[in-house]
C-alpha cells in the first residue's frame, strides 16, 4: 500500500466492538500509528457523542500523532435520498488540494489539509491559519514558536451564519476566540495565543445554535 502511495485510515474507532458489532471498533493491540495516516473521526452512523472517532482521535493527537481526521457516511444502502444522514456526502471530507488529481487529494489528506462537513453544503467552508513572524501554517500543518512568542491564529468563515465557533486546545475546550455566532456571510475572526514553547495542538469546530456538530476543523501543530 504505501509503494502506491496509499492511505492507512482507521474507520469507525469509536463503534461498539465484540459480539454486538463484530470487528466494528478498532481494538488491535500493539498498534503502530506510526503508520496510520487516516482517523475516520466522524461517521454518519454516529457524528457526534460516545461512539464518533473524535476522542480516540484527539487520543492519539495527544500522544504526539500526526493523523488526519476525516468524515464517511458509511454508507451501505445506495437508494439513502440525498441530504439525510448517511446519505453518500452525510458527512463530507473537504480536502484542499493542489488540484483534482489522486495524488495531489492524497497528498492533500495525509498533510491534514482537511476539514468534515457534516451535511456536505457546498458553498461554505472555513479556513484557519496561524503565523509566527513570517512563518505560516493551515490545517494540518506545524509550526514552531519560543516561549513568550505570541502565535496569531485566524479563522475565515463563509455561508456559516448562525454557527458560533469553538477552539479546541490538546482535546480540551479553551476559551481563546469569540464564540458569538456568525452574522455575516464572510467573516473573519482571530486571537492570540502566548507560546509556552512545548508542543501543543489547537482545532476548530462550527455547531449551530442546538448545539449538535457542522464543522470539525483538522488541527495545526505546535512544535511538533
Amino acid at each position: 500500500m504505501q509503494d502506491l502511495h496509499g492511505l492507512f485510515s482507521i474507520n469507525h474507532p469509536g463503534s461498539p466492538t465484540g459480539a454486538s458489532c463484530m470487528g466494528c471498533g478498532w481494538s488491535a493491540p500493539d498498534t503502530d500509528y506510526k503508520r496510520v495516516h487516516v482517523i475516520e473521526a466522524i461517521n454518519g452512523g454516529s457524528l457526534d457523542g460516545p461512539r464518533s472517532g473524535i476522542s480516540f482521535w484527539q487520543d492519539k493527537l495527544n500522544r504526539g500523532y500526526r493523523l488526519t481526521g476525516i468524515g464517511g457516511s458509511d454508507n451501505h444502502d445506495t437508494d439513502y435520498p440525498p441530504q439525510i444522514r448517511s446519505a453518500v456526502g452525510h458527512p463530507t471530507t473537504v480536502v484542499y488540494a493542489q488540484n483534482l488529481s489522486e495524488p495531489a487529494i492524497l497528498n492533500a489528506i495525509r498533510a491534514g489539509h482537511v476539514f468534515i462537513d457534516m451535511e456536505g453544503i457546498a458553498t461554505r467552508t472555513f479556513e484557519f491559519s496561524a503565523h509566527v513572524g513570517s512563518k505560516t501554517a493551515s490545517m494540518g500543518d506545524a509550526i514552531s514558536s519560543l516561549a513568550g512568542e505570541q502565535v496569531h491564529f485566524t479563522l475565515k468563515l463563509v455561508a456559516l451564519e448562525g454557527a458560533h465557533p469553538e477552539v479546541i486546545r490538546n482535546g480540551e475546550l479553551a476559551t481563546l476566540l469569540d464564540t458569538a455566532p456568525v452574522k455575516a456571510k464572510e467573516e473573519m475572526r482571530s486571537f492570540a495565543y502566548s507560546s509556552d514553547g512545548k508542543q501543543h495542538w489547537l482545532r476548530v469546530n462550527l455547531r449551530p445554535a442546538e448545539e449538535t456538530l457542522l464543522l470539525v476543523g483538522n488541527p495545526i501543530y505546535l512544535n511538533f
